[in-house]
């Protein structure tokens, strides 16, 4: 298990130079981000992605090529604490605590992070870009090559996410016990008897977690600890362990949507993440013409591409990091994540969406007329109505973005989907005009009503979407996270009467400057 590491670690002083150049581009990583907008051309946007990531590996083996990168990082971290481990990153106010530490920078998250401006970005690309740069299957990019620019950092090849995919459908036809039986030919396994003997008014998203930690997904790893395996060795074994987790996931989401087995014919050597989950999914597709069927995958791969990843902080990445920490079981942290997931976004879940979408159709009609629309949404704002799937905001969900786009090219004339976008452009412009308030859209906003299109109605069920496409950089970040031996966080807690009384016993020097980012220089 450990050649990948030792062909790896002989190709370190080649790239060591890399991890001096990551150093010394740190302040131009702005600047290297805007150059990816205002330039098209494929030359200078991977020239950008050499410098501002090191040199991309070119192993099509996706744990070697990890095996490069990890050293480097290693070397990285070394040198940056080195030159800036007393300096402050941020300082905490007593109202900060109060709020949640809500945007306090205090985490580490080698995956993502959030730009003010362009939303999310995935290992310094924001969603329009890697739509653009990722290698894609059908119209969209291909879940495979988003893992592999999460886990790695580099832009991955064709060739590489075709490796990526051959290895899936590898590891998953070596774990058909966790979903198929295989004497009666159907879908179901040890997650099937699982869920059969579960209640009926279990949400998806419990079902969901209880199949995650009903799975041996920790053996690789287990056995490693029992026979001695040096701590810096675990990461490899969790990788083992992970792989084999996200290769059968969408088999195990499928699942989910119905208590009953099916026999299912499964073209298992031709599918990648999301031809496998259709395949899985009971009765959906069924009566799909082909071109309907590539449709469907085409929304499901672009939904999961731009759902892979999130901020550290959100409870769903947080709670999933933590438990990863601790636990070293990848299927654990994500059953812990999709409990947290249930109610994400806190501007309104794909149910809340449809549901006020539906009220709005029985109020006013599938088709009314802009008038109408016009003085039901002003109604709403004169009550303080917050319409879900929106938020307050200065630049626009670069999700939705994306989202909208597929909209234009592929789904132009659905009446629900056009009320949903007329909608959000009356809301947006009323509610500046009333409050002088900037809302913006956010992805649910158009995202319920193409599952809806799509025939996946159940909202909360869709909802496990969300968490299957997140679990991609759950897992990423937890390999990570292991492999840099990162500790388990300890923040300190105290009472509300214990930090009064700290402030009541000394009244000087805690007020004053309370910047959130102010550099140390008492050096």
């Amino acid at each position: 298990m450990l050649k990948f590491c030792r062909g790896a670690r002989q190709k370190r002083k080649f790239f060591k130079e890399s991890a001096n150049l990551l150093l010394l581009e740190f302040d131009h990583l702005a600047a290297s981000s805007a150059g990816f907008a205002s330039n098209n051309q494929e030359g200078f946007v991977f020239t950008q992605l050499s410098v501002t990531r090191g040199v991309p590996s070119t192993s099509t083996d996706l744990k070697e090529a990890l095996c490069e990168k990890i050293p480097l990082h290693h070397d990285l971290l070394r040198k940056f604490r080195q030159q800036h481990g007393l300096d402050v990153v941020s300082q905490i106010t007593v109202n900060d605590i109060y709020r949640g530490l809500d945007g306090v920078t205090a985490l580490i998250r080698e995956t993502s992070e959030i730009d003010s401006q362009c939303g999310i970005k995935y290992r310094g690309l924001s969603i329009p870009e890697l739509y653009q740069l990722l290698p894609r299957r059908g119209k969209s990019p291909s879940p495979e090559a988003v893992f592999w620019l999460l886990l790695t950092g580099d832009v991955p090849t064709h060739e590489q996410t075709e490796a990526l995919t051959a290895d899936w459908t590898e590891r998953r036809e070596r774990r058909k016990d966790w979903w198929w039986s295989g004497s009666s030919g159907e879908i179901g396994g040890v997650v099937g008897g699982v869920l059969r003997a579960l209640p009926k008014n279990v949400a998806p998203v419990g079902r969901l977690a209880i199949a995650l930690t009903a799975l041996d997904a920790d053996k690789h790893y287990r056995k490693a600890v029992e026979s001695g395996a040096m701590s810096y060795t675990y990461w490899e074994h969790i990788y083992e362990d992970s792989m084999e987790l996200l290769a059968s996931l969408p088999a195990i989401v499928a699942l989910v949507s119905a208590c009953e087995s099916r026999p299912t014919p499964l073209a298992l050597e031709k599918a990648d993440w999301v031809d496998f989950f259709i395949d899985c999914l009971h009765n959906t597709t069924d009566g799909f013409t082909e071109a309907q069927r590539q449709s469907l995958a085409d929304f499901l791969r672009l939904y999961i591409a731009v759902n892979a990843d999130d901020d550290g902080g959100i409870p769903g990445a947080h709670v999933a990091q933590i438990m990863g920490s601790c636990q070293f079981d990848a299927s654990r942290a994500l059953a812990a994540g999709v409990l947290a997931y249930a109610n994400e976004p806190t501007s309104g879940t794909l149910f809340q969406y449809m549901d006020f979408l539906v009220q709005l159709q029985n109020a006013v009609g599938r088709e009314p007329k802009n008038d109408i629309l016009r003085n039901f949404v002003s109604t709403l704002i004169d009550k303080r109505f917050q319409i879900a799937g929106h938020k307050i905001a200065q630049f626009e969900d670069t999700r939705y973005t994306v989202l909208r786009d597929f909209v234009k090219n592929h789904v132009p004339n659905d009446p629900e989907i056009k009320l949903s976008q007329e909608l959000s452009n009356i809301y947006k412009k009323q509610i500046k005009e009333a409050r002088n308030r900037s809302v913006v859209a956010e992805q649910n906003a158009i995202a319920a009503p193409l599952f809806q299109f799509y025939g996946l109605r159940d909202m909360n069920y869709n909802q496990l979407l969300l968490c299957m496409a997140r679990a991609l950089g759950i897992v990423a970040s937890m390999i990570w996270t292991t492999a840099l031996n990162a500790p388990v966080e300890r923040p300190r807690a105290k009472c509300t009467h214990s930090y009064f009384s700290d402030f009541r016993n000394d009244h000087h020097g805690r007020r004053g400057n309370t910047s959130r980012h102010q550099k140390n220089t008492g050096k």
